[in-house]
Order: C-alpha cells, then structure tokens, then sequence
C-alpha cells in the first residue's frame, strides 16, 4: 500500500488516479484519488467526485472510505465507513495532511532544527 503524502496531489494537468465506485442504485461514478493514509490502524482512501463540480467555482467534496488490497497488493477495494466516530477520526487525519501541506508549501519545517 502506497503511503499518502502531500506531495502526492496531482497539479490539474497531470494524469489523476481514478476508481469507480458503485452506489446502493448500481449506478457507477468515477472519483478522482487524492491519496491512500493510515488512520487509528487501518488505511483509508481520500475521494473526490470527478464530474458534477467545477473546482474553480465550488468547494469539491471529499469522501473518504476503508481501503484494502490482496495479499498481492493486486486488487485494492473501498468501503464504507460505518460508525460516525470512526468517519471523524478518518476525517481530522486527513485535515492534519492537509495542515501539513499547508505548513510546508509556506515554506516551514517539521521536525528539529
């Protein structure tokens, strides 16, 4: 499993990771893949719908769900978040990228001097 890391999002006009994902109606959607982290023990896909938003316009949402591979690494599945709690611990680790992304592109260091 790769590790996320900020340096990992993609610039608009690089070529994205993409997944289908299929709703409770069998209807398929494509998301683009910010990254795969790890959270409380388990890892975690960070998703965001890749039609239906125009990112220079509007907020795109981000969705995030269990990731898992094969003992492979060959096939990788999502699923479903299923307590509250477990969705909010997923949800403050990914804003804590995201703070660090934001740290570090102003130019700051983690860690000691």
């Amino acid at each position: 499993m790769d590790e996320f890391r900020p340096e990992d999002i993609q610039e608009e006009e690089e070529a994205v990771d993409t997944c289908v994902i299929i709703d409770e109606d069998g209807n398929e959607e494509e998301y683009g893949v910010y990254g795969i982290f790890e959270a409380g023990g388990n890892a975690y896909a960070a998703v965001y719908p890749l039609e239906g938003y125009d990112a220079e316009d509007e907020e795109v949402p981000v969705f995030f769900y269990r990731y898992t591979e094969d003992e492979n690494g060959e096939e990788a599945e999502l699923a479903d978040i299923e307590s509250e709690e477990e969705y909010e611990m997923v949800e403050d680790a990914f804003e804590e990228i995201l703070d660090e992304m934001d740290f570090e592109g102003m130019g700051g260091q983690s860690g000691e001097e």
